[in-house]
Parts: C-alpha cells; sequence; structure tokens
C-alpha cells in the first residue's frame, strides 16, 4: 500500500511542479488569452510522457538514470505540444514558442528539486520502505555489503534479518515462508559473491514465488556487467558491450556540441573569469594561470589550463609532505588530492569550491584538446594505476564535467573514478550528455565538497 503512496506523491509532486512553473511564468507574460489550452492540453500530453518514460517507477536506480528518463519525459512532451501551438493562427505564436520554451526547461529543475524533496521526507518520515531478507555466504561478504547497502540500497530499504546461504538451502518451503511472514518481508537481496552461478541460481529457485522482489548482487569483479547490454539471439541470452565514443558519427557530433557550449561559455563566464584573474593578482606574487601536462585522447599529452590555486613552488612542497608525512601520502594515494591541502591560496579555496579554477578549461575544449564531458583528465604519473581501463577512457577525450562530477567528485577513490568514467566512453549518449550538463551545477554549487 505504501509504495502506490509513495506513487501517489511523486505524481501530485509534478503536477505541482507544473502548475508553479506554468503560472510563475504566465505572471510575467499577456498571454491570458491561450492559458485554458496550453495547461490542460499541455498536461495530459505530459503526463502521458511521463508515465511512458516510467519516470513513476520505484526501480533502486540512481540520480543519473532517473534525471534521465525524467529530461526524456519533458523533452518529448515539449516536443509535442511545439507542434501543438504551431498550429495557432495567432500573431502572437513566436512569443508562445518562447513561453513554452522556458516553461520547459523551468519545470524539468523543478521537477528535480521537488522529487529530491519528497524523497528525503519519505525517507526521514518512513513513508515507503521495503523490508529486506539479507542472504550471504561469508562474513566477507557481509562486511563488503555493508559499504555497498549505504551507498545505494539503503535509500527504500531496511534489512529485517540476515541468513547464511547454506542455512537458506537446508531450509524447507515452509520454513522460508514463516521467516518471510514473522518479519513482514517484501524483498531478498542475495549478496554472495564468493559463490558458483549454479549455486546463486538454486538460491533464487528457493525464493521463487515467496517474495515480491528479488535481487542477486554478482561479483562485478570477474565480469563488468554493469557495462554490459542484454539482447536475444535466436532465444539465446547474449552479453554485449559497446565503446559508443569510438563511432565516429558519434565523435563528430560530440565536436559539432563542443565548439558550441564552449564558445557559449566562454562567453557567459568572461566577467567571472577576469574578476577571478584580478584577485589572485591581488592576493599572491605569481602567473593567473597554472598550465600542466595532462593525458588526453589516445594517450596524446597535453596542457590543460586553470586559474592558479596554489602557491608558488606548490609541487616542491607536495613532495616534501608526502616524505615526512605517512598519512598524508596514504591520502593522495587514495584520492589523487589532499582534503585540507595547505598549499591553496584563500581565493584559490573558493574557486575550487565552487569550481572556478576550471573555467579556462573552456579553451581547451575550443581548441579541441577537451570535450565539455568526458572522463577526467588524467596526470601522466596516473597512467599505469588505470590499469587497463586506460585503453577504454583513453579512447575519448577529457572532459569539463563528467559523471566523476555528479557522482562524488572528491568522495571517490581513484578506482571508483576510473570505473565510473569506463562506464561512460562505453554507454555514452547525447541524453547521458545533457543529464550530466544540467546536474553539473547542482554538484558544484550545492555538494560543495572540495579538496
Amino acid at each position: 500500500m505504501r509504495r502506490y503512496f509513495f506513487r501517489l506523491l511523486l505524481i501530485l509532486g509534478d503536477l505541482f511542479s507544473y502548475l508553479v512553473s506554468f503560472f510563475i511564468l504566465l505572471y510575467f507574460s499577456n498571454l491570458f488569452d491561450y492559458t485554458p489550452q496550453l495547461l490542460i492540453v499541455n498536461g495530459v500530453i505530459f503526463f502521458i510522457f511521463m508515465l511512458i518514460e516510467e519516470t513513476y517507477s520505484l526501480k533502486e536506480e540512481d540520480i543519473i538514470k532517473k534525471t534521465f528518463f525524467i529530461l526524456k519525459g519533458v523533452f518529448f512532451s515539449y516536443f509535442i505540444s511545439f507542434l501543438f501551438v504551431y498550429n495557432y493562427q495567432t500573431e502572437e505564436k513566436k512569443y508562445l514558442f518562447g513561453f513554452l520554451t522556458i516553461w520547459y526547461v523551468s519545470l524539468y529543475f523543478i521537477i528535480i528539486l521537488i522529487r529530491y524533496i519528497l524523497e528525503k521526507l519519505a525517507v526521514k518520515w518512513n513513508i515507503y520502505f521495503r523490508k529486506t531478507l539479507l542472504v550471504i555466504s561469508t562474513r566477507e561478504d557481509k562486511k563488503v555489503f555493508k559499504d555497498i547497502f549505504y551507498k545505494g540500497f539503503s535509500r527504500i530499504n531496511r534489512i529485517r534479518c540476515v541468513v547464511k546461504a547454506d542455512k537458506l538451502m537446508k531450509m524447507s518451503d515452509d520454513e522460508i515462508n514463516q521467516l518471510i511472514k514473522r518479519h513482514n518481508l517484501s524483498q531478498v537481496i542475495i549478496f554472495a559473491k564468493n559463490t558458483k552461478f549454479e549455486e546463486l541460481m538454486r538460491l533464487e529457485e528457493k525464493l521463487e514465488g515467496k517474495v515480491y522482489f528479488i535481487k542477486i548482487v554478482p561479483d562485478f569483479n570477474q565480469l563488468q556487467l554493469a557495462e554490459m547490454e542484454v539482447i536475444y539471439i535466436n532465444e539465446n541470452l547474449v552479453l554485449e558491450t559497446r565503446q559508443r565514443l569510438l563511432s565516429p558519427y558519434r565523435i563528430w557530433v560530440k565536436r559539432f556540441i563542443d565548439i558550441i557550449l564552449s564558445i557559449f561559455f566562454i562567453v557567459l563566464f568572461s566577467p567571472v573569469m577576469i574578476i577571478t584573474a584580478i584577485f589572485i593578482k591581488l592576493e599572491s606574487p605569481g602567473p593567473v594561470f597554472f598550465r600542466q601536462k595532462r593525458l588526453g585522447k589516445k594517450k596524446n599529452v597535453f596542457y590543460a589550463w586553470k586559474f592558479r590555486s596554489m602557491f608558488q613552488n606548490a609541487e616542491e612542497k607536495l613532495q616534501i609532505m608526502l616524505k615526512e608525512n605517512e598519512e598524508v601520502r596514504k591520502e593522495y594515494e587514495k584520492y589523487a588530492k589532499l582534503k585540507n591541502d595547505p598549499r591553496i591560496t584563500r581565493v584559490g579555496q573558493f574557486i575550487r569550491k565552487y569550481s572556478i579554477d576550471e573555467l579556462p578549461q573552456f579553451f581547451n575544449v575550443f581548441s579541441g584538446d577537451m570535450s565539455i564531458m568526458g572522463p577526467r583528465p588524467y596526470l601522466l604519473s596516473e597512467l599505469e594505476k588505470m590499469g587497463y581501463k586506460a585503453n577504454i577512457i583513453l579512447s575519448a577525450k577529457p572532459g569539463v564535467t563528467g559523471l566523476w562530477q555528479i557522482r562524488g567528485r572528491n568522495e571517490l577513490t581513484f578506482d571508483e573514478r576510473v570505473q565510473l568514467e569506463s562506464y561512460y566512453v562505453k554507454n555514452w549518449t547525447l541524453w547521458l550528455d545533457i543529464v550530466i550538463l544540467f546536474l553539473t551545477p547542482y554538484a558544484v554549487i550545492l555538494k560543495r565538497k572540495t579538496g
């Protein structure tokens, strides 16, 4: 019952977002004559596409996928509404097009905000949770699962009991049903990374028909299933992996977008860049800009430009710190950064906090060394640490922003970044870039975590 109530909350939240975005914009325009048609017809179109894109599904998908489906729903409803307005026979048609565009852009951001608030309240007030049985094989599995659970599963799941895999296999159907009934369970998560595939399937068979959800967490270290697509050939299941950014067509599309966006952002942020340059020069001696060798596409080396955020001789100070302090060395090896870095100036702390130091990289994008969205630009010294993933990641241009920016920034370990960026290169779509672009301001301004 709670699941349906939570879905209803999401629908009401979208209705609220739809009306608020419309009437705020209407207040600043004089298009009141078209209010009933726009509000009713576009509303029907909007909710139809939001349903088609399954934006009210309660799947445990991360914010990127959710934002992706919401963006598609809003975009397609905007496109159909655009065609609807196109048939209007009125001199105010061009104003209606402008009204419609601004309305749907604002609608998208308001939906994201309202849904974020609703999910936070749902977790706080226990509006909707899945009561879960955790099946494990070893104590080591339990330790690893805790880390995974609190990074994702804990949002709408509560572990009610834990059972070892071998014990579950010995239980009868009646005993399993009693266990499920006693704890009022609705889901089972089988986490047995040291268990063979055949044994996992037998565990799943024991639970079939007894709970609403069954999840199996396989060993992703053996096979990168998260980066694969399931297809069927003559009723045979086949796992397919692609590297989409090796496609000449996609490379051309991405480059065209990079040129347009880099010019736009250079013009947009030029006042910020001028003011930043002045403050850097006033605070400490040294050049305004800092350039550093980075790994580009196909391992080609290029100079990435940034605003200088450290005192001079920062690299020499870093080497001394790494030699003298073991904890600092371990932190730098794990994250490739330091959270409390004494080498950073006061202006540097501010511009790093809001990623202003990276604005000059839009010139790198315009020149073709970088892309707006892409993998993180890696240091030359990090090539060996990337391992075999380097061939995948460095088949694409590094980006000013990317999945690493919106999925944790400096909270991610080096290995987590590498995994994330490998996924990006293999699964790139124009929609994914749009989602990253829209979520970057949230990651930079609201999270404000740096190091």
